[in-house]
């Protein structure tokens, strides 16, 4: 075993997305991806995933149907694609959405940290949400030019942010 190997038991370590990297610029390819039927969704409120929940199971994956209700995200990430074939995707939406997860709805907003102790979604989607949750912290964090203080846009399927002010371009 090498120093640096983890089981898949310690936190957000496994992620077994291909992340298309090569695709990411193409804008008419991600936006099929997403509205592919077979296409899921992770969903943010702030920095806390929502989950649906039925009894004692938790699932963090929602279909384009169900995510259409929610209206326009301030952010849409690509994450990539499963063995399978089946496009990810995360959106953030702003804390005031909120009101879409209450008593009764069959939905539960989580911490990561919760998640993760209780063992309330399997470890590939857990690394998942938590690589999710990463890159949406970042482009909140990240709303203005280094450069030049000018507001930046989320470009190449949300793995860049650009400065039209000046044309610099930001990575994560």
């Amino acid at each position: 075993m090498y120093p640096f190997d983890r089981p898949s038991a310690i936190g957000f370590n496994l992620n077994p997305l291909n992340r298309l990297s090569e695709m990411r610029h193409d804008k008419d390819y991600v936006a099929g991806r997403r509205c592919e039927a077979s296409t899921r969704f992770l969903l943010f409120v702030g920095e806390t995933p929502v989950l649906r929940v039925r009894g004692d199971v938790f699932e963090p994956l929602f279909t384009q149907r169900e995510v259409g209700a929610w209206g326009e995200p301030l952010a849409d990430i690509f994450l990539g694609q499963g063995e399978d074939g089946t496009a990810l995707f995360a959106l953030a939406f702003e804390k005031t959405r909120a009101g879409h997860v209450s008593a009764g709805s069959g939905l539960e907003m989580v911490d990561l940290r919760s998640i993760a102790l209780r063992g309330l979604v399997p470890p590939s989607l857990l690394g998942e949400l938590g690589g999710a949750n990463a890159m949406l912290n970042w482009h909140r964090r990240h709303r203005f030019c280094a450069n030049c203080g000018a507001p930046s846009r989320i470009s190449s399927a949300g793995w860049r942010r650009d400065c039209d002010a000046c044309g610099a371009q930001h990575f994560p």
